[in-house]
């Protein structure tokens, strides 16, 4: 009986740290599934980053072939 008592009281001990370890696991996954979530959108903007680059090149190149055509109308 002194041994199923004792391990009753040691179940009572570990049993509310079973039950702290599951939430931090499930807690965990939800954090390495939002910084997977956050990682992709990082990429995306970095590529939208390199577009828009890409497109102010081309504004400013525009921009000097315009003021170019417009010189040349005016002389």
């Amino acid at each position: 009986m002194m041994f199923l008592n004792l391990s009753i009281s040691r179940l009572r001990m570990i049993l509310p740290r079973l039950k702290l370890r599951d939430e931090l696991k499930s807690e965990n996954a939800e954090l390495k599934n939002e910084n997977a979530k956050l990682r992709r959108i990082i990429k995306e903007n970095a590529r939208h980053d390199a577009k828009n680059a890409e497109h102010e090149v081309r504004i400013e190149e525009l921009k000097k072939n315009s003021a170019d055509i417009l010189s040349l109308k005016l002389n």
